[in-house]
């Protein structure tokens, strides 16, 4: 998915949409977001994965147990360490 930035109104107000943030944080991207803030002044992302204090949130809810839910957390945890430990 593309990144998209759209203003809600005439100078004020924008929202950015078609990044995840935790696994498309590239320099571009960080650029990008700032220069939207710079231009809209209230920007919105939704739907990411990681708050403003920096903390990395991952739901599971796809079984009815809370220890397969849990495991499942924990693997895709475990993924997303995998994938920025190593060199581009």
């Amino acid at each position: 998915m593309t990144m998209k930035i759209e203003g809600f109104t005439e100078g004020f107000g924008g929202e950015i949409t078609g990044i995840d943030l935790v696994n498309q944080g590239t320099l571009e991207a960080a650029q990008a977001v700032q220069d939207a803030m710079d231009h809209y002044g209230v920007t919105v992302i939704r739907d990411q994965r990681i708050t403003d204090e920096g903390v990395v949130v991952i739901k599971a809810q796809q079984h009815r147990s809370q220890e397969m839910n849990r495991a499942d957390a924990l693997q895709r945890l475990l993924e997303l360490v995998r994938g920025v430990a190593l060199p581009p």
